[in-house]
């Protein structure tokens, strides 16, 4: 279970992972897997379970190999007990912040609940074992197999990383990529949102194109920055040569007041000021993450109901086309190709752009 969920967090396929967790179309635990990290920077929700879950095997392994009998696994009861604030910190993560459950995610948790219980039979019901005839030997094991299990579930992370990118490098390297028709091909393969001219878009103006692209963000995903920074500055390098249009993805009824001010400031700063400035804005936004940068920039009055019921049309457009995961790309209907970096767009945008002019 931690190892899917390690390689859906890298982003190497999983066809297991993809049937558990699909949603009528929908990944439900990629949302979780890949949002921030609950733990830490260095420790996500996929390590962590790993490096526990590994922690436990090596210690069994070495622990009856070392003939040093039950009560060296009263040490595992401790660490069952001490995984319940985990437990209910990833539900917590899960209902409250993501606002979305990761059925594998449960599932880890369900395991360890089971575990506690499964000790809690063995040590206190039956009170098979007393903790008095834990031997000093049994915590130097516990220091070691917790180093051990460190250092596995780092070379392991690693060793997937440099997986995918020597995947990514090999598919980076082919001619093909750089060919636009097979680009066009791969995005008219790919989903189509009907109602896609519906988008109650922030726009920005082009001269007269009719390539639209829609990227839709969150003010808290961390991909966003460099995706929005990109789309713009190839919209300046097109001169202006398709129409760029943002959505954001917030539901407020659900959301924390912060959050919500955070948009309000965001779609002020867009109707009143220039488009560079509004870019340079939400950029320093992503770099510092403080409020008070947007409220500086927020300088002219706001129209509340005009602002509102933008961003309540661009969250209806959203979650009726099932949009939920941040960034998401939309050319003239079509979801961007997963198999290309978003990078890549600046290869053909202005074939892009010509071959639209001509349809």
């Amino acid at each position: 279970m931690s190892y899917e969920a390690m390689l859906e967090e890298i982003g190497i396929p999983s066809k297991n992972l993809k049937n558990f967790c699909d949603n009528n179309g929908e990944n439900s635990c990629k949302k979780v897997i890949n949002s921030n990290n609950f733990v830490s920077d260095y420790l996500s929700i996929s390590k962590t379970s790993f490096i526990f879950f590994s922690f436990q095997f090596l210690f069994l392994i070495i622990s009856l190999s070392a003939n040093l009998g039950p009560e060296n696994l009263y040490i595992l009861t401790i660490l069952h007990f001490a995984s319940l604030p985990i437990v209910c910190i990833s539900i917590y993560y899960q209902r409250f912040i993501v606002k979305e459950f990761c059925k594998i995610c449960l599932l880890i948790s369900t395991v360890l609940i089971a575990q506690v219980f499964c000790s809690s039979y063995v040590f206190f019901i039956k009170d098979i074992v007393n903790f008095q005839n834990v031997k000093i030997v049994s915590l130097i094991i516990l220091l070691v197999t917790l180093i051990l299990a460190l250092l596995l579930g780092e070379l392991f992370y690693e060793y997937l990383k440099n997986k995918m990118k020597i995947l990514n490098d090999g598919i980076v390297n082919l001619k093909i990529r750089k060919n636009v028709k097979l680009f066009k091909l791969a995005l008219n393969d790919s989903k189509y949102y009907k109602e896609f001219s519906k988008a109650a878009s922030l726009n920005f103006e082009s001269n007269s194109s009719n390539l639209d692209i829609l990227v839709v963000i969150s003010p808290t995903c961390g991909h966003c920055k460099d995706t929005i920074g990109l789309l713009y500055k190839i919209w300046n390098e097109s001169n202006k040569g398709f129409n760029l249009r943002i959505n954001f993805n917030i539901d407020m009824n659900k959301s924390t007041s912060e959050l919500l001010e955070i948009h309000l400031l965001l779609v002020n700063i867009f109707g009143t000021n220039s488009h560079d400035y509004f870019i340079k804005c939400i950029l320093d936004w992503y770099n510092q993450r403080d409020i008070s940068i947007l409220k500086r920039c927020d300088i002219y009055k706001r129209d509340i109901d005009l602002i509102y019921t933008i961003l309540n049309n661009q969250f209806q457009w959203n979650y009726s086309n099932n949009i939920f995961n941040t960034p998401k790309i939309i050319i003239n209907g079509y979801e961007y190709p997963e198999y290309y970096e978003r990078n890549e767009l600046g290869f053909y945008i202005f074939d892009l752009i010509e071959m639209f002019e001509l349809e």
